[in-house]
């Protein structure tokens, strides 16, 4: 039987398709919808949490800002399915130990600012911060979330190995060994995961505090490299484009992804150059704080008040496949962190004086 055609079936296509186009174009992209997430204003999150000491004010993570994980994951193009999950004992462990190890200025500063530390499942990374604005746009408060599911499973010394090694894909014949000591022996526990972790995200929501560095949801602008901190390692070329100081002598620093594992596009036969070039050529304290300028000055954060404060273990040890040794250690004693440290000791005491 011949098919016969009927006009009008076609005039509905054009319109079904017309009004999807339509609808579609009235929703925000991905940045859009992140930048006007709820969580990220005071309002949404009241006055009660400010009742509470600093290191009580744990909780589950509430929908909106699970969802706004999500959104998160999906633009930075991590795994993972976040959903929110009842806090453990260790993390209250954790900030109370944290709490005795900072200054009077920096609790206090703390009190006055952090609303509070969200736990979820299945983030895809150990953790992560977000700066809050208050009703004048001004990102004056800050909140931490924490993977559950990940805290639970290593020691400190085993999470801080799994994730350095997420920055390489490692081969299955894992000939190049590369091992993290954050803690001695003794105090190897998953509670001293928990802190350092932890201290990593308070080093972000106080670098927003003190105005230490800008605020990573804004674009960049070139007055923003003047920032003291900003300068020692950074810089910005006329197009815009953040680099480090040290891009020419460490290439392979724009290659770093930490959580890639088998997407990272540094090798595990690189590991041994890399670490190498970050000792020899820059000031990071780290191979993440070569990231991007906020993981460096969290990152600088945390093993200032690691190592400098209180006197505990930093090392990364690698092992290649002839046996040969390579150890990396904090460089807050080397001429090559100088200006970090001499930064850290005067913003400690005084956080809202840099």
């Amino acid at each position: 039987m011949k098919r016969l055609f009927y006009p009008y079936k076609f005039c509905l296509i054009a319109v079904i398709v017309f009004i999807s186009v339509f609808l579609m174009s009235c929703i925000p992209d991905l940045k859009t919808q992140l930048q006007q997430s709820p969580v990220l204003q005071i309002d949404y999150w009241g006055t009660n949490w400010q009742q509470k000491p600093w290191q009580q004010r744990i909780s589950a993570a509430p929908d909106k800002l699970v969802r706004h994980i999500r959104l998160d994951n999906e633009d930075q193009g991590y795994a993972g399915n976040p959903a929110a999950a009842e806090p453990i004992p260790e993390i209250s462990a954790a900030l109370e130990s944290i709490s005795s190890s900072l200054s009077p200025a920096i609790n206090t500063m703390l009190s006055a600012r952090l609303i509070g530390v969200f736990v979820v499942d299945d983030m895809g990374t150990s953790g992560m911060a977000e700066a809050v604005a208050d009703k004048d746009g001004n990102k004056r408060f800050g909140i931490i979330v924490l993977d559950k599911s990940i805290l639970l499973k290593r020691k400190a010394n085993e999470w801080a190995t799994w994730k350095e090694e997420s920055a390489f894909r490692i081969s299955a014949l894992h000939s190049i060994k590369l091992r993290m000591t954050i803690e001695t022996e003794k105090n190897n526990n998953i509670v001293n995961a928990i802190r350092f972790i932890i201290l990593h995200e308070l080093g972000h929501t106080l670098g927003i505090f003190s105005n230490a560095h800008p605020n990573w949801n804004d674009p960049l602008q070139p007055d923003q490299m003047n920032y003291p901190f900003v300068k020692l390692s950074w810089t910005m070329d006329k197009k815009k484009k953040v680099s480090s100081l040290f891009d020419n002598k460490f290439p392979e620093r724009k290659d770093i992804k930490y959580y890639a594992f088998g997407n990272a596009k540094l090798a595990e036969d690189q590991i041994g150059d890399v670490y190498a070039k970050m000792q020899q050529q820059t000031n990071f304290v780290s191979l993440y704080a070569a990231t991007n300028l906020w993981d460096d000055f969290a990152e600088t954060f945390v093993n200032y008040v690691h190592v400098v404060l209180d006197r505990r273990p930093w090392e990364a040890q690698i092992v290649n496949a002839e046996g040969k040794v390579a150890v990396i250690r904090s460089c807050f004693e080397e001429e090559r962190c100088r200006e970090k440290k001499e930064f850290m000791d005067q913003w400690f005491d005084n956080p809202l004086k840099n």
